[in-house]
């Protein structure tokens, strides 16, 4: 457009600058924003130089760039120029792009204050959000109380959204939904992103029944849900092992014209896994495979597709199905397989390998377990502190309780976080081979770990106190350790215990 005025003699002026910058910011490219402010002649008036100035900041606050954002606001200031309400507006929202800068958004809303400039429904609605991404759930609550009692502002469906989902990012369901109800009482009426922040809130806070009655209401309301609706509504029924209820959740959404892609069949799996109906989860596994599908879905980014191979390895590791989750290990691994089903290549990650060696581990098949913690080395991808755990219990199983310590020793050398599991599970092992002094011997270094026993530790302990192999000093230890249980679990036990060490 600026060319074309140049080849007809045209001399841009400040409102065709404008306007060009802001087309740049539509098409996210706020580096030609940038160099077409520089390059803007000089305004006729106040007015038209401020809007060059804001259309800049605009442009660079939507790529989240708040840091070109402040270096324009001091640029309108050398200007000899002063900022106006959309100035500081455009640079706030800069701010809830960037987690972490919610102490810039409030500064920046103070400082508008300070100018004697009066803040909108936008710029307390962008510092609200700006403060929720940064977790500052109670000062997004101050804001929106504020509103009213301080800048006489009718608080609207936006600033009381990103309150609700300040109050999510915060983990505080009631505060979340305490706002929705009032919202439903006096206005303004919530919309679906307010019910997806609620119920996201409620799934998050383990209120997974309410959850899926808030979803119930947005229907009712007349409110079309959006994919995000049905996903945490969907990903509520797995915390609440409601397979069933995921599954019907997941036929809806043709019902409501959206396509479903692959993260609803995701959280569906993981549901399924959950309540250990592995079978449910391999059969929504097989409908993704469907080309028909796959191409109804669109392209699926390599990551996402990844995940869902995961959720359904892990729902058959959940289920002790080992021979279908080895089974879906070598179609992940397998080129020629990814081909027919349409899916990217992929890559096995370590997650995908623990899944694997888990369903191996728990039924039994040690050997196996352990091939593919070797398998996974191979492939250079790092352990982790549940594949560590995973291959030292495997070890014991099959009765080796060296190779059981040597995997505790190699996981603390890599500087993996170790905890009581991979612990318990070296202590079972030398258990198993009657191995008492060594079993003794890590748990109290378990100490320097900082680290207490857990009830599998003391069970594994109970039959060397009842054999009377462990000396006094380790009587003494395994004694105040089997009274440090508190539980109504361990009562038996310590009665048993105290029994054998004192008769």
């Amino acid at each position: 457009l600026l060319e074309d005025a140049r080849q007809v003699k045209v001399d841009p002026d400040t409102i065709m600058y404008s306007a060009s910058i802001s087309a740049c910011e539509k098409a996210s490219c706020w580096e030609a924003s940038l160099a077409l402010l520089y390059a803007a002649p000089e305004a006729k008036n106040t007015s038209d130089a401020i809007k060059v100035c804001n259309a800049g900041i605009s442009a660079c606050s939507k790529a989240g760039r708040w840091d070109w954002c402040l270096a324009l606001l001091q640029e309108i200031y050398t200007r000899n120029l002063h900022p106006n309400v959309v100035s500081f507006n455009a640079a706030i929202s800069s701010c809830d792009k960037v987690g972490g800068s919610w102490e810039l958004a409030l500064a920046l809303l103070h400082e508008c204050c300070d100018r004697n400039l009066q803040p909108n429904e936008i710029s307390l609605s962008a510092t609200i959000t700006a403060c929720g991404r940064g977790q500052q759930w109670q000062k997004a609550l101050s804001l929106l109380e504020q509103m009213n009692s301080k800048w006489n502002l009718a608080t609207e469906v936006v600033s009381c959204s990103a309150a609700v989902s300040a109050c999510e990012k915060g983990e505080q369901w009631q505060h979340a939904l305490a706002i929705l109800r009032q919202m439903q009482q006096a206005g303004p009426q919530p919309n679906v992103i307010t019910f997806n922040s609620a119920m996201s809130a409620l799934e998050k806070g383990q209120q997974w029944n309410a959850a899926l009655e808030l979803f119930g209401e947005l229907k009712q309301c007349g409110l079309p849900p959006s994919a995000v609706s049905f996903n945490t509504a969907i990903g509520a029924c797995g915390r609440g092992f409601f397979w069933k209820g995921a599954i019907d959740i997941l036929r809806e959404i043709p019902r409501w014209g959206l396509e479903a892609s692959i993260t609803p069949f995701n959280a569906a799996i993981v549901a399924s896994g959950r309540a250990l109906y592995w079978a449910e989860a391999l059969n929504l596994f097989s409908e993704v495979l469907d080309t028909k599908s796959l191409t109804r879905m669109g392209g699926q980014g390599d990551e996402q597709c990844l995940i869902l191979f995961n959720a359904t390895l892990s729902a058959c590791a959940e289920g002790h199905a080992w021979q279908h989750t080895l089974g879906l290990l070598s179609m992940l691994q397998s080129e020629h397989s990814c081909k027919e089903t349409h899916f990217p290549r992929l890559a096995p990650d370590a997650f995908s390998y623990n899944s694997a060696m888990s369903a191996c581990e728990r039924s039994h098949h040690w050997e196996r377990a352990l091939r593919l913690f070797k398998q996974m080395h191979d492939q250079g991808l790092q352990a982790t502190a549940f594949s560590f755990c995973l291959a030292t219990s495997a070890y014991g199983k099959g009765h080796d309780w060296q190779q059981a310590l040597c995997s505790l020793a190699e996981a603390v050398d890599s500087g993996t976080s170790v905890g009581v599991m991979i612990f318990g599970a070296a202590i079972n092992a030398c258990a198993k081979a009657s191995e008492w002094e060594a079993a003794l011997a890590l748990v109290m270094s378990m100490q320097s770990f900082d680290l207490e026993p857990d009830d599998s530790v003391r069970s594994a302990l109970l039959p060397a106190l009842a054999a009377r192999k462990l000396n006094t000093p380790g009587q003494s230890a395994a004694r105040a350790m089997i009274r440090e249980a508190g539980t109504e679990s361990d009562v038996v036990k310590r009665e048993l215990a105290e029994s054998l060490l004192y008769p």
